[in-house]
């Protein structure tokens, strides 16, 4: 709630504008709008102007009411806060209509229908780098380490038990140490050219516990690798909403994707934007993560690698909306001056710059 509180302040030092739609400077009203910056409806040029879907559309709004704006740029869950709190007069971004924001707040009409969607690692991408990290680690390397270890240690005592008596196929020194070894080694692949055979009784026991422990070893060191060569396709079993209950989830702290993993019982972790689980995402640290399906496929395509990828399907729809303080007077004004910018073709043509062909609404086809 601190920030709030500067943000009050800020706004009586610089010119009076409280909580309510403010005084008028000259012919113009000057108001308050809330951002937060979420790609591609709300983004922040480089000379600090702000621009996207969302931003654009509110200032088409703005100058059919003849309204000016002053712009503050805040977190998600303290946007939210300065509305319920009436410290901004209007929150302009991709904002989730939901009953538990509906009791707080009030919302003007939709201007965009989406839905949730999931972000998984695209492992076909990731190729040889995803193989031999996995390939490479701690597990496979630690039975690895066993069976050097269980060879060498073999191969010593069977040079001890027949370096005397088995002289021309073992003999002394480093020598007959190195024949030792490579016995061992052809003992465990299951080779055995027959060249190096021992002769002793403790020689020949010692052959025969390695030749056990070798299956076993053998056997283990298979599982492991095949287990870690295949840890990709397990991951990408991630098709759908049931299967986040057995993987790791991430998604935006109080997003209404939040909320929804919470209704269904998934253990999440939360990061500030979407951009902060998506970077998670690429690196591992998650196996999904799940937030607006625009603002995800944008942020694939336009920031990240072939290492993350959206899936088609889409679930618990969503309804973005400029959200308001509760009993806003200007509720109604602001709904008549949207719907005159939502049904006009620079609408289309805005969410064909920024989403692509594939998001513009489509019109009805009349029947014939």
């Amino acid at each position: 709630m601190r920030k709030i509180y500067l943000i009050l302040l800020a706004m009586f030092l610089v010119g009076g504008v409280g909580p309510a739609w403010a005084a008028a400077t000259g012919s113009k009203r000057t108001v308050v709008v809330g951002v937060t910056l979420v790609e591609p409806f709300v983004i922040k040029g480089k000379e600090g102007a702000y621009r996207g879907l969302a931003m654009d559309l509110w200032d088409v709004v703005a100058q059919d009411l003849g309204l000016e704006y002053k712009v503050v740029e805040l977190d998600l869950a303290d946007l939210l806060n300065a509305v319920k709190a009436g410290v901004v007069d209007v929150a302009v971004g991709p904002l989730t209509v939901t009953s538990a924001r509906e009791k707080e707040m009030d919302f003007s009409h939709p201007f965009y229908h989406t839905g949730l969607a999931l972000a998984v690692r695209d492992h076909l991408a990731v190729g040889w780098r995803e193989t031999f990290r996995h390939l490479f680690s701690g597990r496979p390397m630690l039975v690895l380490f066993a069976v050097l270890v269980g060879l060498v240690l073999m191969g010593a005592l069977v040079w001890l038990a027949e370096r005397r008596a088995n002289r021309d196929q073992f003999g002394d020194g480093v020598r007959g140490v190195g024949h030792s070894l490579w016995w061992a080694a052809q003992t465990l692949s299951s080779v055995g050219y027959g060249d190096k055979t021992p002769i002793t009784l403790p020689g020949r026991v010692l052959a025969f516990v390695w030749m056990m422990a070798s299956m076993v070893l053998v056997s283990l060191f298979t599982a492991v690798i095949t287990t870690a060569l295949t840890v990709n396709h397990i991951n990408q079993t991630v098709r759908n909403v049931h299967d986040l209950l057995e993987v790791r989830v991430g998604t935006v702290a109080a997003s209404s994707s939040e909320t929804f993993l919470t209704k269904h019982r998934v253990d999440f972790a939360r990061y500030p934007g979407p951009e902060d689980g998506l970077k998670a995402l690429g690196h591992g640290d998650i196996d999904a993560f799940v937030f607006d399906a625009p603002i995800l496929q944008y942020l694939v395509k336009h920031q990240l690698d072939d290492a993350v990828k959206v899936l088609d399907k889409t679930f618990d729809p969503q309804d973005y909306a400029f959200a308001l303080p509760n009993q806003s007077p200007w509720r109604k004004e602001i709904n008549a001056a949207l719907l005159r910018a939502i049904h006009g073709e620079s609408w289309r043509e805005a969410i064909y710059l920024y989403l692509g062909d594939a998001a513009v609404p489509r019109a009805p086809v009349a029947p014939k």
